[in-house]
């Protein structure tokens, strides 16, 4: 190849990097920014009831131990998700239930 193909190859490369970068970083612009665009809509009461399903999850699951906001905060974002929760906890209540059924 001459000089001015590898050139061109690279320019080429450099443009669809640069194209892809501006596009993931838009979306995460828009992701992170989503709470605060009112022309979104975001299910409130969906959110609300969630937390408080996990809420009294978490109270019925620590019915013998100290609760604080903290122990519910990492309750609720555990750092190791798979190996430290039930089977089917991640897939529906039902086997959660069957679980400890």
């Amino acid at each position: 190849m001459t000089e001015t193909g590898s050139d061109s190859i690279l320019q080429y490369l450099h443009t669809q990097f640069l194209t892809v970068l501006e596009v993931v970083l838009t979306q995460l612009y828009k992701v992170f920014l989503y709470p605060l665009n009112t022309s979104q809509r975001i299910y409130w009461l969906y959110l609300l009831t969630s937390l408080l399903g996990a809420l009294l999850v978490y109270l019925w699951s620590t019915r013998s131990q100290r609760r604080s906001a903290t122990h519910f905060l990492r309750f609720l974002f555990p750092k190791k998700s798979g190996s430290t929760l039930p089977p089917g906890w991640m897939y529906g209540t039902s086997s959660f239930i069957s679980w400890y059924g």
